[in-house]
C-alpha cells in the first residue's frame, strides 16, 4: 500500500481573527479513519510538525492555500501572495492520535478527533492579513505533508516506535475550509459575578453584578447573535441556545432554568439537564430576529440584579439522595450603555448595532448547591460550595472551554496541550458552615466500614469523637488508629463513641484495618468513613491552606489534615483540634479533654492547665465564694478570681 487515506476537514475556531489576540484564534482540524479497508484495530499516531496541521509552515510550503475575498470582482476569492511571510520553520513537535474505525458504533461525524492549531496574532501569518478583510484557508491537495506516522497506543512518540510507516498519509477527499474576518475593533464585555443560593425548597435566587465601570445592556432571551467557537463542521455544543437566560425576568410559561443541571453527588453523573442545547430552528431566512428594546436587561456597575426562579422541574422525580446543582455557562448578546429606540427601527434594536461583531457577555458561576432529596422533597437547607478564589465569569474563551468539557460529547477527542482544571468543592468563607464551638455539627450521609450512615442518626444523643486522617496506608495514621482502638474500653466507660475518616474509598479501608490490627496488636471496632471525594473534609474544613493553594494552582485533590471534633449529645461541637499531616495526635489528651468537658457539664466547674480527673478544679467567676462553699464544701481562694475545689472522680 503506497497511500493510507484518512478523512480531514478544517474550520476556523471563530469567524473573527482578533488582531489584539484577546480572543484566541485557531484553525480546527477534524480527523477520522473512514476506509472500509482499514481493519487494523490499533490507533495511529501522527506527527504534526511540518504538515498541514502546522498551519504557517503548511501555507508557506504549499500544503494549504490562503484566499482573500474580493467582493464585486469577477473572481470572488483570490489566492494571497504569502512571500512576505519569509522563511517559516516547522512548528513545535506535536502528535494526534486517531483511533481505529473497527469499533465505531456511531456516525463518524460524532467520532472525529479534533486538533487545534493556535495562530499567533503577532506571528508570520499576521504579516499578510489585512484588517476588515475576509479570508479562507483550504487544503491544497490530498497531500497532508505528514513526515511520520505509526501505529501506536501511546499519545506521544517514543524511541521504540521506530521509523514511520511506509505508506503516505493522504486526505481521502477535500472538505471544509477555515473562513474568518480580520477585526481590529472587537469589543469585550465587562466581568459578571454570578452567585446562586436556595431561598426555598424549589426556588433559586440568582444575583448578577456587573463588576465593570460601564453600564451594559444585555439580551436575556431570543436569538443570540455573537461569536461562538466552532469545531470541524459545527458550533460547539451548548453555544447556540435561544432559550431564556437565567436572569430573564419576563413572565413566561416556563422558568428560565435551561442553564442549570443536576448531578448525583456520589457519582458526579448528570441526572438532569444532560442534553445538547444547540437547537436547530427552522425559520424564514428573512425573519427579523432582533430583540425589542423592552426585552433587554440593564446591568449597571456594581448594582446587583436579583432574579428568583422556580427549579421544581429540575428537582421533581429525583430519587432520595444527595445532589449538586450547577450552572452551564451561557452567553448573551450585549451592548455598552443603555440602548434607546432609534428612528426608523420601530421597537427593535437598530440594525447597525445588531450586525456588529461581539464577544458575548457570560452568565457563569462556579457556585454549586448541594441538596438532599428525601421523599421527593429537599430535606433541610442547601449547602453552597464554591472555589476559594471565586472568579467572575465573563471572558468567553474560558467559559466556552468549560462548556466544551462539560458537554455531552465523550467521543470528541480534542488534541491540545492539557491545562490543569480548577477543582470544584471549596467552600467560601462566607458560605462554609461556621464550625464554631457550640454550633451544631453539620449532617452528612456517607459510606463507612460499617455500612451507609446518616451522621446525625449515628450520633444518637451520645458523646462522639470524629477524627480525620490524610489517607489509608500512611504511617502516622496507622499508629493513631491503633492507639484509639486500644482505648476503646476507656472511651466506652465515658459513654463516648468514635468514628474515623480517611480520604479513600471503602475498597482500601478493609485491608488497611487489617494492617492496623496487626501492627498495633488490637482490633479496630469503630467505623471509618470513606471520603474519597472530600465531601466531609470540606464540610468540616479539614483542608490546610497549603493544600488549597496547591489545588488552585495545579488542580488535583487535597489531603485532609488531622482533625478531632468532640461532639456532645446535643449534636454541638464542643472542642476541636487540628494537626498537620506530619504530627501524630495524643490519645491521652483526647481522653483528658473529654473528662474536662463532661466534668464541667456535670459539676459546673472549669479545669486548669494539665488537669487530670480527680485533681482540683476551678470555681467559675460567675459563682460567689459563699455559693461555691455551699455547693462544693471546701474552697481554696488564691485570688478573688482564682478559687479551687475538688469534686472527686
Amino acid at each position: 500500500m503506497t497511500e493510507f487515506p484518512i478523512h480531514v476537514e478544517l474550520n476556523s475556531r471563530y469567524n473573527a481573527f482578533d488582531t489584539s489576540g484577546k480572543l484566541p484564534f485557531s484553525v480546527v482540524f477534524g480527523l477520522c479513519r473512514l476506509q472500509k479497508s482499514d481493519t487494523d484495530s490499533r490507533p495511529i499516531l501522527v506527527e504534526t510538525a511540518g504538515s498541514v496541521f502546522d498551519v504557517p509552515y503548511a501555507l508557506m510550503h504549499g500544503l494549504l492555500i490562503l484566499y482573500e475575498e474580493r467582493p464585486g470582482e469577477s473572481t470572488k476569492w483570490v489566492e494571497v501572495d504569502i512571500s512576505s511571510m519569509g522563511e517559516v520553520d516547522e512548528g513545535n513537535s506535536g502528535c494526534i492520535s486517531v483511533p481505529s474505525p473497527i469499533h465505531r458504533k456511531k456516525n463518524w461525524r460524532d467520532d472525529l478527533t479534533v486538533y487545534l492549531c493556535a495562530i499567533d496574532p503577532q506571528g508570520v501569518l499576521a504579516l499578510v492579513l489585512k484588517p476588515r478583510k475576509r479570508y479562507r484557508i483550504k487544503l491544497a491537495s490530498r497531500d497532508l505533508g505528514v513526515k511520520k506516522w505509526v501505529y501506536s497506543d501511546r499519545e506521544r512518540f517514543s524511541d521504540s516506535d521506530g521509523d514511520s510507516e511506509e505508506a503516505k498519509l493522504v486526505n481521502s477527499y477535500s472538505h471544509g475550509h477555515a473562513a474568518f474576518n480580520v477585526v481590529d475593533d472587537l469589543t469585550f464585555p465587562p466581568q459578571l459575578e454570578v452567585r446562586i443560593r436556595l431561598v426555598k425548597s424549589m426556588s433559586l435566587e440568582v444575583t448578577v453584578v456587573n463588576t465593570g465601570s460601564e453600564t451594559a445592556t444585555v439580551q436575556p432571551r431570543g436569538h443570540q447573535n455573537f461569536l461562538v467557537p466552532w469545531g470541524p463542521s459545527a458550533p460547539e455544543p451548548d453555544t447556540l441556545d435561544e432559550r431564556p437566560r437565567i436572569i430573564d425576568q419576563s413572565k413566561q410559561r416556563h422558568s428560565p432554568v435551561s442553564s442549570l443541571f443536576v448531578v448525583n453527588a456520589a457519582t458526579d453523573e448528570i441526572v438532569r439537564g444532560h442534553h445538547d442545547t444547540s437547537i436547530c430552528h427552522l425559520r424564514d431566512s428573512k425573519a427579523d430576529l432582533r430583540p425589542t428594546i423592552d426585552e433587554l436587561s440593564i446591568l449597571k456597575p456594581e448594582t446587583p440584579v436579583v432574579n428568583v426562579v422556580d427549579i421544581s422541574s429540575k428537582i421533581k422525580g429525583l430519587e432520595d439522595g444527595r445532589y449538586k446543582i450547577r450552572m452551564h455557562p451561557k452567553g448573551c448578546r450585549w451592548w455598552r450603555d443603555v440602548l434607546r429606540k432609534e428612528e426608523g427601527e420601530g421597537e427593535k434594536v437598530s440594525m447597525r448595532l445588531w450586525k456588529n461583531w461581539t464577544v458575548p457577555i457570560m452568565l457563569d458561576s462556579e457556585d454549586e448547591l448541594e441538596i438532599t432529596i428525601k421523599d421527593g422533597k429537599v430535606d433541610g437547607s442547601a449547602h453552597l460550595i464554591a472555589p476559594t478564589n471565586f472568579t467572575m465569569a465573563s471572558f468567553f474563551p474560558r467559559a466556552a472551554s468549560r462548556a466544551l468539557r462539560s458537554s455531552a460529547r465523550p467521543a470528541l477527542r480534542v488534541q491540545r496541550p492539557a491545562a490543569p482544571l480548577f477543582r470544584r468543592g471549596f467552600a467560601l468563607p462566607a458560605e462554609q458552615p461556621r464550625l464554631r464551638l457550640g454550633s451544631i455539627a453539620p449532617n452528612f450521609q456517607a459510606k463507612t466500614t460499617h455500612g451507609d450512615m446518616d451522621f446525625h442518626k449515628f450520633l444518637d444523643n451520645k458523646w462522639t469523637i470524629l477524627f480525620s486522617h490524610p489517607a489509608d496506608f500512611t504511617p502516622v495514621c496507622t499508629t493513631e488508629l491503633g492507639a484509639f482502638a486500644k482505648l476503646k474500653n476507656e472511651f466506652d466507660a465515658r459513654g463516648v463513641q468514635m468514628i474515623g475518616l480517611s480520604a479513600n474509598d471503602l475498597s482500601s479501608h478493609d485491608q488497611w484495618i487489617d494492617d492496623i490490627n496487626e501492627t498495633s496488636n488490637t482490633t479496630v471496632q469503630f467505623p471509618i468513613i470513606a471520603d474519597a471525594d472530600r465531601h466531609v473534609a470540606f464540610l468540616y474544613d479539614m483542608i490546610s491552606q497549603d493544600d488549597l493553594d496547591a489545588l488552585q494552582k495545579n488542580g488535583g485533590i487535597a489531603f485532609t489534615i488531622r482533625s478531632v471534633f468532640i461532639i456532645d449529645p446535643a449534636k454541638k461541637i464542643r472542642l476541636t483540634m487540628s494537626y498537620p499531616a506530619s504530627t501524630g495526635r495524643n490519645t491521652a489528651e483526647v481522653l483528658r479533654v473529654i473528662d474536662s468537658l463532661q466534668t464541667g457539664d456535670k459539676k459546673g466547674i472549669a479545669t486548669p492547665i494539665d488537669w487530670q480527673k480527680g485533681q482540683d478544679v476551678i470555681v467559675p467567676p460567675s459563682v460567689s465564694t459563699e455559693d461555691a462553699r455551699k455547693k462544693f464544701g471546701d474552697v481554696r481562694e488564691v485570688k478573688k478570681y482564682l478559687r479551687f475545689t475538688n469534686v472527686g472522680k
